[in-house]
């Protein structure tokens, strides 16, 4: 008998039978068990010396053994401009947000 479900301890064989719920013995993981990612990057040359190249992206993960999910987006910009043949410079900018979500459970002991 696993769990709690009975509160006569006698019954029980060991300590970890009584006090044990299922959903700690299960097999689990604490990786995510999906991923979806959607990413949209461009590149614009008005000339042959300049370029500027905006990019996008978000992903999704969450878990199907615990109530975790994660959520991440990224948003950028890179120019890039060649005055000379040997001299080249590249300005950029990224932003990244994550945000993660998880239940915290704790165990109890009253005795």
């Amino acid at each position: 008998m696993h769990g709690a479900s009975s509160l006569d301890i006698g019954n029980s064989s060991n300590y970890a039978d009584f006090f044990v719920p299922l959903n700690r013995i299960q097999e689990g993981t604490n990786q995510p068990t999906h991923t979806y990612k959607t990413e949209l990057s461009l590149n614009w040359s008005p000339s042959a010396t300049t370029s500027i190249s905006p990019l996008i992206s978000y992903t999704y993960q969450d878990n199907d053994d615990t109530p975790w999910e994660s959520q991440k987006f990224n948003l950028g910009v890179n120019a890039w401009w060649a005055p000379t043949n040997k001299l080249n410079f590249v300005l950029a900018y990224n932003f990244y947000h994550e945000k993660t979500t998880t239940d915290y459970w704790f165990t109890y002991f009253n005795g």
